[in-house]
C-alpha cells in the first residue's frame, strides 16, 4: 500500500519531547488524566460515532460536491499516512473508522495508567513512555472535539452548495470555519499516529523506553526510539488546557460537555437540513430549529474560547 507523506513535515530533534513536558503542569494527577479520557470516551460514544455513521451512510450515495469542503478532503488526505489502515472512499468514512480506533486506544490508555504512573504525577520526573501516555490522551482529545467542528462545516458547505441561499439564516461563525480550515493538516497527522488499531498502538507506545526524559538520557536514543509517533507531527503539540493550567479545569470541561451535547444535535438537524435540500423542500422549522441549537453552541464556545485563549491555544 502507497502511503501518503506529510506535506509539511518537519524535521524534528528528541529535544522536543522535552520542551513538550515543559509546557505541562508541574504536577498532574493520575485521575485528573483517567477523568479527561473517560469524557473523551464518553463524547466520541455519545457525539462523534453516532453522527459519523449516519454522515458515512449519507454520503455512500452523494458524494462530496462543494469546492470548499472537497478543497479540505484534499488537504486532509495529503497530510493522512495511512499507516497500514485501508484508504476510505471520502474523508466522513475515513474518519469514523479512525474515530473507532482513537476510542478503542483511549480505552487502552486508561486502562493502563494504574500500572505507569502513581498518584500525582510531578512533571518533571516523567518517563519518555510516560510522557506518551500523556500526550496520547491529549490528541484522543483534540481529535474527539475537532471531528464534530469538521462535519459541521462539510454539512453546510454541502447544504450552500445545492442552494445558496439555504444557509443565510445559520451561516458559520467566522471563528468555526478558520478553526476547522487551519487545523485540518494537524487533524489528520493526528489520526495518521493514533487513529490506528489497537495492537499497533499498543506495540508502539510500550516499545518506548521507560527512563526520565533529560537531555542527558534522550542523547542516549534515537529519533524513532524517544518519538516513534513521527508522521509528521511536532511533538509539542498542546490542544488541551487542563494538562497545562489548574484553575478554569472544571468550568471548562463543564462547558465542553454542554457545547459537544448541542454539537451531536445541530449536527443531526443539519443531516436533515441537508436532505431537505436536495429533495428541493423547504422546511422553515428545521432552519429555525439549527439557528436555535446553533446560537447556544456559540455562546458555549465563546466561552471556552475565552478560557484557551488565556493559556495561548487558540
Amino acid at each position: 500500500m502507497m502511503y501518503h507523506t506529510p506535506h509539511h513535515y518537519k524535521k524534528r530533534d528528541n529535544m522536543e519531547l522535552f520542551d513538550y513536558i515543559k509546557k505541562l503542569l508541574p504536577s498532574i494527577g493520575k485521575d485528573q488524566i483517567s477523568e479527561d479520557l473517560r469524557i473523551t470516551i464518553s463524547n466520541i460514544d455519545n457525539q462523534c460515532l453516532p453522527t459519523y455513521n449516519e454522515a458515512s451512510n449519507y454520503f455512500k450515495t452523494n458524494p462530496i460536491k462543494s469546492k470548499k469542503a472537497k478543497d479540505l478532503e484534499d488537504r486532509f488526505y495529503k497530510s493522512l499516512d495511512t499507516n497500514g489502515v485501508s484508504k476510505q472512499v471520502n474523508i466522513i468514512s475515513e474518519v469514523n473508522l479512525r474515530l473507532g480506533f482513537i476510542r478503542d486506544n483511549a480505552l487502552y490508555v486508561q486502562e493502563q495508567l494504574d500500572k505507569i504512573f502513581q498518584r500525582d504525577i510531578i512533571s518533571e520526573g516523567l518517563s519518555i513512555k510516560q510522557t506518551h501516555f500523556i500526550r496520547a490522551a491529549e490528541a484522543f482529545y483534540f481529535v474527539s472535539n475537532y471531528s464534530l467542528d469538521l462535519l459541521k462545516y462539510i454539512l453546510h458547505q454541502e447544504t450552500e452548495n445545492i442552494n445558496s441561499e439555504a444557509n443565510d439564516n445559520i451561516e458559520l461563525s467566522k471563528f468555526n470555519i478558520r478553526l476547522v480550515e487551519n487545523n485540518i493538516s494537524d487533524f489528520a497527522l493526528l489520526l495518521s499516529n493514533y487513529g490506528i488499531p489497537k495492537d499497533k498502538f499498543q506495540k508502539t507506545i510500550t516499545a518506548t523506553p521507560d527512563v526520565v526524559v533529560n537531555s542527558d538520557t534522550i542523547a542516549l536514543y534515537k529519533e524513532r526510539e524517544v518519538d516513534p509517533f513521527t508522521r509528521g507531527l511536532v511533538s509539542n503539540f498542546t490542544k488541551n488546557p487542563i494538562f497545562h493550567i489548574r484553575t478554569i479545569i472544571a468550568e471548562y470541561q463543564n462547558d465542553k460537555y454542554k457545547s459537544n451535547k448541542e454539537k451531536k444535535k445541530e449536527l443531526d438537524l443539519r443531516l436533515l437540513y441537508l436532505n431537505s435540500v436536495r429533495e428541493k423542500e423547504t422546511n422553515a422549522v428545521l432552519e429555525k430549529e439549527i439557528s436555535i441549537t446553533q446560537q447556544r453552541v456559540d455562546r458555549l464556545d465563546s466561552s471556552i474560547r475565552e478560557y484557551e485563549e488565556d493559556i495561548g491555544l487558540v
